[in-house]
């Protein structure tokens, strides 16, 4: 666990960190006050408060270390999206099994939108009660649309009179999608691309009636499919193959790179509404991070279009020629198909 160079590290879980400093200055400046006291004074009473101050951190640490895995941390669950611009509330749970009370509880929560590189991070200070169970509540704001996660880092619990904090790993994890603005705008005519839907994984398309070949039975094959004479004669399952009519439908193609990423996005969730409301499927063109090519999404519903949003997130900016990436798998041009960047529809 990587440590600022002013904190002290016992072992990977204990270290000091630099705010404690000056509290064990504090102490220690009053021990041997105490300590010239008894000794110059040789009061009992003198001497006994310098026994129990030498006590007391081993104590304080001691029984800290003891009951620190006793506090457990968890995560509510999110919204599944809230709109840009709407905010929302992280819900934690805290409860502390122990009979101590854990006085200086402090949680790491790093965030971030999956669009940006940066990870901010929130420090939560809290008492954890002994024998409780406590829920404590974030409020987040929400400025552009995006996949926003979190993650619950860890725990640091520091001893009764802040010598030394033990770090507890959580790992807790929670993603909520940000979805672009609802804005009114005009959409032109959007133009359908035409195929074989073989050429697309996940196309149906109509069966025609007219067979293209013969081949063996594959798992999934249809009972009806099974041509019974050449079954009869080949003396294996065989099944009909045919062809099938082009089908045309629409496709969306957002590329989110350059300064007009957010208006891009909000012009392809104002598009994709647009085709929804009117009973129209169609395909988002997705760029996997780490893909060499371009995949299709059908999208005929809300949660489709919210689940082809959390897709859209987690793909890689276009930096490359968008010919290169489409035209080979789809068409021969992008004249086809619906293409969203720089804050317009092409």
């Amino acid at each position: 666990m990587k440590k600022r160079n002013s904190d002290w590290l016992f072992f990977p879980l204990v270290y000091i960190p630099a705010s404690n400093w000056l509290f064990i200055a504090v102490y220690i400046l009053a021990f041997l006050m105490a300590f010239i006291g008894a000794l110059f004074f040789r009061q009992s009473i003198l001497t006994s408060m310098v026994l129990l101050m030498a006590l007391l951190p081993v104590l304080s640490i001691v029984l800290t270390c003891k009951s620190r895995n006793g506090v457990q941390v968890s995560a509510g669950s999110l919204p599944v999206s809230v709109e840009a611009g709407q905010g929302f509330k992280l819900t934690i749970m805290v409860e502390n099994s122990t009979i101590l009370p854990m006085l200086n509880c402090c949680l790491y929560i790093k965030y971030r939108n999956m669009f940006f590189e940066k990870d901010t991070v929130e420090k939560m200070v809290f008492a954890a009660p002994a024998k409780s169970r406590d829920c404590l509540e974030l409020s987040f704001d929400t400025a552009v649309s995006g996949l926003i996660s979190f993650e619950i880092d860890k725990l640091e619990i520091t001893d009764f009179l802040h010598f030394v904090s033990f770090d507890t790993a959580l790992g807790v994890h929670r993603e909520v999608v940000c979805l672009p603005r609802r804005i009114e705008c005009d959409i032109p005519p959007m133009r359908k691309l035409s195929m074989e839907s073989e050429a697309v994984p996940g196309l149906t398309g109509e069966v025609t009636s007219e067979i293209r070949q013969f081949r063996g039975y594959l798992p999934g094959d249809r009972l009806k499919d099974i041509h019974w004479k050449q079954t009869a004669r080949s003396g294996e399952l065989t099944v009909k193959e045919y062809e099938r009519m082009q089908e045309e439908f629409y496709v969306l193609l957002p590329i989110l790179s350059g300064d007009e990423r957010e208006r891009t996005l909000e012009l392809y969730y104002a598009a994709a509404r647009y085709l929804i409301s009117r009973n129209e499927s169609f395909y988002t063109v997705l760029l996997p991070e780490g893909a060499t090519g371009a995949s299709l999404f059908p999208v005929s519903s809300e949660d489709e279009l919210l689940e082809s949003l959390y897709k859209l997130y987690r793909c890689r900016p276009v930096d490359t020629d968008v010919n290169e990436l489409i035209v080979p798998q789809l068409s021969e041009s992008l004249t086809d198909i619906t293409v969203i960047r720089d804050g317009r529809i092409e």
